[in-house]
């Protein structure tokens, strides 16, 4: 592998390998230095361990809800996967890396300095550098640039508690990753802006030594701000009855951008928001999930032109129990606003989609699962002309808007047709302009005890004796 990514990488991979930490306190914390590096040691991953292993306890409980999924999605058709592993080893995987950067052998050539609960360590690079998953201990270059780029690393843990604290890797005292530990909870935020400047720096390393002329070159954007924060809490400990909690967020709004030898733009911008958060109960298989995605808008030059994409955000929360066989989602939709696409500053597609609910049962002998929707669902999808662009059978245009009342159920039949129960109708709206002649409007109305298979391809109207 690239000596460079791999080096890189030994600094990011602790983003998902340990992870908030407790308060600030200007108060001093009568313990020595060496007893905080060695609490911050065996306290990181400890927590994500455990909650990620109450994560896959509790999906693995509840699969029988994803069959039903799949069935009212797809017929059955796509495969699932196997159970979610269960045995994280997170903490383990990074003790050795956490003891060399903070240097708790006293023969160690690192230099430690405490000013208050702040302590401050300049690791040994030769000693770093010595980890076989770092770089080729063979090739005497890539020694050398280890070492060079390691020189730079500096290492800073600020104690909030004997227990507690923020560990932060700097690069030319940039922050790239900071740890926050504290009992029963971890958290840890990669900053784009020290992870470009640490990129740059090795690949300068390489080009300099002639390494790059043996492997493509690493660049980075023009521009990278912003970080994103993985966090965990665990609540339970014992083995095979975890719980807790995990959320992954953008914690400072991200901005990517970068302009190729041609002067075209590429950029992605994301505001601050939590992409998602799950909280998990091994012991009893209940879990929850909630996402609240910030706006997002990504802008890249295309064959036809810019395109650009936009999204205000969107949202959703679900809980489900595997006691009584039901996964309940709230809030589901675009609240915030439009998803759209544009070329040119033309926007070509626009999407709607209300926030709304919706109830999943799992199979049993004597009904197949269904998905239930509470709340009106009102979906609608416009497809505008753009160019010489055609989307299939001479269609330069097109709208689809899905609609289904509060009660409306959804389920597989025996025979694999879609069955709509509840109050129904599910009703589907096709408008079409073809590139010659004048546009189509088709509307099918699905009611309640009727089944169908292709709404608007096979030619056969929903009734409910397509259900047998």
């Amino acid at each position: 592998m690239n000596a460079k990514v791999v080096l890189i990488t030994s600094l990011v991979s602790l983003v998902i390998t340990a992870c908030g930490g407790g308060s600030s306190s200007d108060e001093q914390i009568n313990i020595e230095a060496a007893d905080l590096k060695s609490n911050a040691i065996g306290s990181i991953g400890g927590s994500f361990d455990g909650s990620l292993n109450a994560v896959g306890r509790t999906i693995n409980q509840n699969s029988s809800l994803g069959s039903t999924i799949n069935d009212v999605a797809t017929g059955g058709s796509e495969q699932l996967g196997e159970d979610v592993p269960t045995d994280a080893g997170i903490q383990s995987e990074v003790q050795n890396w956490l003891n060399v950067s903070l240097a708790t052998d006293e023969s160690s050539g690192t230099t430690t300095t405490r000013n208050g609960n702040v302590i401050t360590v300049d690791p040994d690079e030769a000693e770093l550098c010595r980890e076989e998953f770092l770089v080729d201990q063979s090739n005497a270059q890539e020694l050398s640039n280890c070492t060079a780029f390691f020189s730079d690393v500096t290492v800073r843990l600020v104690a909030t508690a004997e227990e507690a604290g923020v560990l932060t890797y700097l690069y030319q005292q940039q922050p790239v990753v900071s740890l926050g530990y504290a009992p029963n909870s971890e958290s840890v935020e990669l900053d784009f802006g020290g992870l470009k400047a640490a990129i740059d720096g090795y690949s300068a390393l390489e080009a300099n030594s002639g390494l790059a002329l043996y492997d493509e070159p690493t660049t980075t954007p023009d521009e990278m701000t912003g970080s994103i924060k993985f966090s965990t809490t665990e609540t339970n400990t014992v083995e095979g009855q975890e719980a807790g909690s995990i959320s992954f967020a953008v914690a400072k709004p991200i901005r990517i951008a970068a302009v190729d030898d041609a002067g075209g733009q590429t950029s992605l911008s994301m505001q601050t928001g939590t992409l998602f958060s799950i909280s998990a109960d091994a012991a009893t298989g209940q879990g929850s999930m909630s996402i609240d995605f910030g706006a997002l808008s990504a802008v890249a030059p295309t064959d036809s032109g810019l395109g650009q994409m936009n999204m205000a955000g969107f949202t959703a929360q679900a809980d489900v129990n595997p006691t009584d066989g039901v996964l309940e989602v709230r809030n589901f939709g675009l609240s915030k606003g439009p998803f759209s696409l544009s070329l040119n500053n033309e926007e070509i597609m626009r999407a709607t989609l209300g926030a709304f609910g919706f109830t999943v049962t799992e199979d049993t002998e004597l009904e197949p699962g269904a998905l239930t929707i509470n709340g009106n669902m009102d979906l609608s999808v416009v497809l505008n002309q753009f160019g010489e662009n055609v989307y299939e059978d001479g269609v330069i245009a097109m709208a689809l808007d899905m609609m289904a009342p509060s009660g409306t159920s959804f389920s597989r039949a025996f025979n694999g047709t879609t069955q709509i129960g509840g109050a129904g109708p599910f009703t589907v709206t096709l408008g079409q302009t073809p590139d010659i002649g004048a546009p189509t409007v088709q509307t099918v109305e699905v009611n309640s005890g009727e089944c169908f298979t292709d709404l608007f391809e096979d030619g056969v109207e929903p009734s409910a004796e397509q259900c047998l």
